[in-house]
C-alpha cells in the first residue's frame, strides 16, 4: 500500500498532462500511487498517460465516459488504497518535495495537511496564495517554511470568509483516506465549480487537527479559457445545491462551538449571495432573446431558485453586500433593463479583476 495516492482527473488536457505527470513521478516521496481518470477525453491525453505508465508502474489509467471532474475524482477515490489521498488537476504541476513535506507535516492525529500555492496566469505575474497562519504552535518545516496545526472548526469558520480560496481548493493538500471513508466524504457530483468548497467544509466540520505549512508547493495554471469562464447552463442550480448541502451540514455541527458555527454561517451567507450574483450574471448576460426574454428568464431564475430566501435572509442580517443587494432589488422591482446593465458591468469587472 502506497503512502499517498494522487488522483488526476483528465479531460482534454493533452498539451499539459505530461508536465503534470513528470512533476508527480519526480516526487522525492517515491512511495506513491498515481491514478489518472480519463473522463471521456477526445484528444490524445490518455495515450500520453499510457506511454508514461509503460515506463512507471506507479501510474494507473482508468477510463470512463465523460461525467465531470467530481465523478472522476470519486472514481479515483474508490480505487485508492493508500494512507493519504492527494488531488492534482491535469494542467497543473507541483514542486518535487510537495508530498514528502505534506506527509511529514501531518501528525498521527491530523486528518489533513495543507500548503500554499502559486497562481500561474498566462501573460501576468504569478501570484502566491498562502494558507491562514496561526499565531502559536509554529515549528520549522524541512522545506524552509513553517508548520502549525489548527482545529478544523477554525478553518471551517475561515473557509467562506473573503472567501479564502487557499482553504477551498482540494489540490494543495493531502487527506487521510480512512477518515474520508468513515465519514462518507466524497465530491458532490451535482455541483459545478464549488465541489472543492463543500468537500473541504465537510472535512473541516469534523473539527479534527489539520497541519498547515506556508511552503509554496502547488502550481495552479489559469488559462485564458478558465479566465473567460465559459457559460454553464443553469449554474444557479449548483448554488442552490451548495446552499442546501452546507445548511444541512451546519445542522449537524453539534461538536463545533455555537459561536464558531454562527460566524462560519455568516461568512457562508455572504459567499452564497456573491455566488448567486455571479450565477445570475452568467445566466442573464448569455440571454439573447431581447428585453422580454431577459425579464422572463430573470423571473424564472428567481422563482426556481433559493435566491429570494437567501437574499432576504442575508439582508435582514445586515450581510448583503453590493452587487448582490442590487440584484435582489432590481429583480424584485422588475427593472430588468437596469439589471442587465448592472450584470454586464459586473461580469466585465469580475473578468478584469481575474486578469490583473
Amino acid at each position: 500500500m502506497a503512502e499517498v495516492t494522487i488522483i488526476v482527473p483528465l479531460y482534454n488536457k493533452a498539451p499539459h498532462i505530461r508536465r503534470c505527470l513528470d512533476s508527480l513521478c519526480g516526487q522525492t516521496l517515491t512511495d506513491i500511487h498515481i491514478i489518472v481518470v480519463d473522463d471521456g477525453s477526445t484528444d490524445d491525453g490518455a495515450l500520453t498517460v499510457s506511454q508514461l505508465a509503460s515506463h512507471d508502474p506507479r501510474i494507473q489509467l482508468i477510463q470512463q465516459s465523460n461525467a465531470g471532474p467530481a465523478v472522476a475524482r470519486n472514481t479515483g477515490l474508490a480505487a485508492a488504497d493508500s494512507e493519504f489521498i492527494g488531488f492534482v488537476d491535469a494542467d497543473d504541476w507541483i514542486e518535487p518535495r510537495m508530498y514528502e513535506l505534506l506527509h511529514a507535516a501531518s501528525r498521527s492525529d491530523c486528518i489533513s495537511a495543507r500548503c500554499g500555492y502559486v497562481l500561474e496566469r498566462e501573460g501576468a505575474a504569478a501570484q502566491v496564495r498562502r494558507p491562514p497562519r496561526s499565531k502559536s504552535g509554529l515549528r520549522p518545516s524541512n522545506g524552509g517554511g513553517s508548520i502549525w496545526v489548527l482545529r478544523g472548526g477554525e478553518l471551517y469558520n475561515r473557509l467562506f470568509a473573503g472567501p479564502d480560496i487557499s482553504l477551498m481548493t482540494a489540490c494543495a493538500a493531502i487527506y487521510r483516506r480512512d477518515a474520508l471513508a468513515s465519514h462518507s466524504i466524497v465530491f458532490d457530483e451535482h455541483l459545478v465549480h464549488t465541489e472543492d468548497a463543500l468537500f473541504n467544509a465537510e472535512v473541516y466540520s469534523l473539527d479534527l487537527p489539520i497541519a498547515v505549512t506556508d511552503d509554496i508547493l502547488y502550481h495552479y495554471r489559469q488559462s485564458e479559457e478558465s479566465l473567460s469562464k465559459r457559460h454553464d447552463s443553469d449554474l444557479y442550480r449548483s448554488v442552490d445545491r451548495l446552499y442546501e448541502r452546507v445548511i444541512a451540514l451546519e445542522d449537524s455541527l453539534d461538536h463545533i462551538q455555537r459561536s464558531t458555527a454562527r460566524t462560519g454561517h455568516n461568512a457562508f451567507a455572504r459567499y452564497i449571495c456573491w455566488y448567486y450574483a455571479i450565477a445570475v450574471a452568467d445566466e442573464l448576460t448569455n440571454t439573447d432573446s431581447g428585453p422580454q426574454g431577459f425579464a422572463e428568464r430573470a423571473q424564472r431564475i428567481w422563482d426556481d431558485s433559493r435566491l429570494d430566501e437567501v437574499f432576504v435572509q442575508a439582508e435582514q442580517g445586515g450581510l448583503l453586500p453590493l452587487p448582490p443587494r442590487s440584484v435582489w432589488y432590481l429583480i424584485r422591482k422588475g427593472r430588468y433593463g437596469q439589471l442587465a446593465m448592472l450584470l454586464r458591468v459586473f461580469n466585465k469587472a469580475r473578468t478584469f479583476r481575474r486578469l490583473v
